[in-house]
């Protein structure tokens, strides 16, 4: 018998042989791509959105991620770190343009009406109806909307900011003026300015001063103002409450005699009010930050000035950032109990 005639004789063996192991081999492929987890990644920024010193810019997500995975087996839930936020503008639309995108990322303020826009952002409203779990009242209005576009939900804010007013507690106390309470408008404001500003060593220019980066939008904001309707397409900037404020700030402005404030004025004590977010009240309050800012003089925090058509409040500022598991691992970031949590804790520690 010749070799050939054995190799035919046996070919019904091996076909089957190779056929075995290509089933087999399908099998396995199939298994591993059924097995192996989902990756859902994530885009973001280091440090502070506040321009403030923060220790791990990483923690309160890397908690967010834990309790995710924790109640999603199956998803792994990856970032990559290290880049800086002047970067990230860049960065995000480099990814946008090359279709290599995270499936979560946080949207720089000036960037989302532009995203949104071009249809780049994956549209949140009827998604969050159709989730039981998912609760809108767990976030500020104010913040809530800032990740909106003519109507419709494309973000969820991941953190907000309150600003206060920062007092001069030193400069009050040399000219007998108590820290205004809580409850106070404007007309306090405005006199108390005027009974600080002054030319304290006689040669003819100002050098102490009421407030420095007071502006317009929070004055709006003290006195209840709407700048824009709901769906962005009409102003409100002939409103009655928009013409006191301006009224206002010209006020203020003629307080200083067109004098230009500077941050160098705020930081050797001559000025006594100036706007500031929690996040920098809790790094430069405690120690050892507070030994290397605003340490020549003693001072606080109150709540923002009422205007006459508004009420007292605390200004915000926002932070604003397909399938299930996206929009389940945005609602777990800020949105849960757990993300909470981990924010106070954060905010705990600097305090």
């Amino acid at each position: 018998m010749s070799v050939w005639q054995r190799l035919t004789d046996r070919q019904p063996h091996w076909l089957a042989g190779v056929v075995v192991l290509i089933l087999l081999a399908g099998i396995g492929i199939w298994h591993w791509r059924a097995t192996r987890p989902v990756e859902l990644r994530i885009g973001l920024f280091a440090g502070s959105n506040w321009n403030v010193p923060e220790g791990d810019s990483y923690a309160v997500v890397d908690e967010a991620i834990q309790h995710f995975e924790a109640t999603h087996p199956g998803v792994k839930v990856t970032y990559g770190s290290g880049i800086k936020k002047e970067d990230y503008s860049e960065w995000l639309a480099e990814q946008l343009l090359g279709g290599t995108e995270p499936d979560v990322f946080v949207i720089p303020g000036e960037d989302f009406n532009l995203y949104a826009g071009m249809g780049a952002l994956t549209d949140l409203t009827a998604m969050a109806h159709q989730d039981r779990d998912f609760d809108w009242s767990v976030y500020y209005p104010a913040a809530l909307a800032y990740g909106s576009y003519e109507g419709h939900s494309y973000g969820l804010p991941v953190g907000s900011v309150p600003t206060l007013m920062f007092v001069n507690k030193t400069l009050l106390a040399r000219e007998g003026i108590p820290v205004p309470s809580n409850d106070w408008t404007w007309d306090d404001m405005l006199s108390i300015c005027r009974q600080v500003t002054k030319d304290q060593d006689g040669d003819g220019v100002l050098d102490q001063f009421g407030v420095y980066d007071y502006g317009w939008r929070q004055a709006a904001v003290a006195n209840g103002v709407k700048l824009f309707s709901d769906d962005g397409k009409t102003s409100y900037f002939a409103d009655q409450r928009m013409e006191e404020v301006v009224r206002f700030m010209l006020d203020l402005h003629d307080v200083q005699r067109g004098h230009e404030v500077t941050a160098k004025d705020f930081d050797m004590g001559r000025v006594a009010f100036r706007p500031f977010t929690f996040a920098e009240y809790r790094t430069y309050k405690p120690y050892p930050w507070r030994i290397k800012k605003y340490s020549s003089f003693e001072w606080d925090c109150i709540r923002m000035p009422a205007g006459p058509s508004g009420r007292k409040c605390i200004d915000l500022a926002d932070d604003a950032p397909g399938h299930q598991c996206p929009h389940r691992i945005i609602r777990s970031w800020p949105g849960n109990c757990s993300g909470r949590s981990a924010m106070h804790r954060k905010a705990s520690r600097s305090c």
